[in-house]
């Protein structure tokens, strides 16, 4: 029979959300790392704090639904595969817009 078996795909599939969720924790506590000055730290921190649980829970979102829609596919085909690809890529973009959404928040923080 042709075509590639589903798991690979959900495996990659899965992969790339879990990177993509952890470069959402990692920039931003390394971005919050950086300042020292308490009143500024409070005020990152707020704005972090926002653009990470809002694009964490898009994430969330978005993998339960490719999970479940992943789980009734028995076999891929290199469509649905490139189809699938093209999906994740904005899930990997996910983490620069969370990035520019914190500059915007607080371009007085960046040099």
């Amino acid at each position: 029979s042709s075509g590639i078996n589903a798991e690979y795909g959900e495996a990659f599939s899965d992969g790339v959300y879990a990177i993509s969720m952890t470069l959402l924790a990692v920039s931003n506590a390394e971005k919050m790392a950086e300042h020292k000055d308490e009143e500024y730290f409070l005020h990152f921190f707020q704005n972090s704090s926002q653009s990470f649980v809002t694009c964490f829970g898009l994430v969330s979102v978005l993998w339960f639904v490719h999970h479940q829609l992943c789980h009734n596919i028995e076999r891929n085909n290199s469509v649905l595969g490139g189809f699938n690809t093209i999906a994740l890529a904005f899930v990997g973009g996910v983490p620069f817009t969370s990035g520019l959404l914190l500059f915007y928040a607080n371009p007085e923080n960046y040099h």
